[in-house]
């Protein structure tokens, strides 16, 4: 077989899909209306990730997760690390969200009294999309934009934020204490770009820990 069979074969094998030939997938945008439930996001390895349980698995450096609703909602974001080191940050945008988490003791999930949740080591990059508004609201004793100890958020973009956590808690970083513990430690907080209205209920804060715990965060 001479050399121009070879690379026309090579050709034909590359556009079959059945070599990588050496050219990089395309960044893929997962968007989503929060209406429709919640977003439940938990990552299983150092690059991969599953949305919704489904049984898909996602690339985490590849996947761009937007986000918006459809009007109010009580629906929540969930992401879940799972204790998972060194892996990838996720990149989840918001664009025209307003979230209103249920009231305390209304449901039989944990997570849902928090309409962003960030745990178990998580790292997120949340973006603000351009000229949208975007609103997050916890009921008393959670934070709207949960950031746990240990995990890392990044946020950036050139939208508009609104967060107001519940009573003890704060509006973005730790949940305050219930049943004689202490509030939630929060995790790292960078704020690199955009507009934020962070209110803080009686006694909590507006980004940090909840009550009686440690927090801090930078301001780039």
């Amino acid at each position: 077989m001479n050399k121009n069979h070879t690379l026309i074969i090579l050709t034909i094998v590359c556009l079959l899909g059945l070599l990588s030939c050496g050219v990089a997938a395309a960044a893929t945008d997962f968007t989503y209306d929060l209406s429709d439930g919640d977003l439940l996001i938990n990552v299983t390895g150092q690059d991969t990730m599953t949305i919704n349980n489904n049984k898909k698995s996602y690339s985490i450096s590849d996947t761009s997760i937007i986000v918006y609703s459809s009007g109010q909602t009580k629906n929540v974001i969930y992401i879940n690390g799972n204790n998972r080191t060194n892996v990838n940050t996720i990149n989840l945008a918001l664009s025209g969200v307003d979230i209103k988490s249920g009231d305390y003791y209304s449901s039989k999930k944990a997570y849902k009294y928090n309409p962003i949740s960030i745990v178990n080591k998580a790292q997120v990059n949340l973006e603000i999309k351009e000229n949208t508004i975007n609103s997050l609201e916890a009921t008393d004793y959670y934070a709207a934009l949960r950031v746990v100890s240990g995990t890392k958020l990044t946020i950036n973009g050139t939208g508009t934020l609104n967060v107001k956590g519940g009573a003890l808690a704060a509006g973005i970083g730790g949940n305050a204490g219930l049943d004689g513990k202490s509030g939630e430690s929060t995790g790292a907080i960078v704020i690199d770009d955009g507009t934020f209205n962070v209110i803080a209920a009686n006694a909590g804060v507006g980004i940090g820990g909840g009550a009686g715990s440690l927090g801090s965060f930078s301001n780039n």
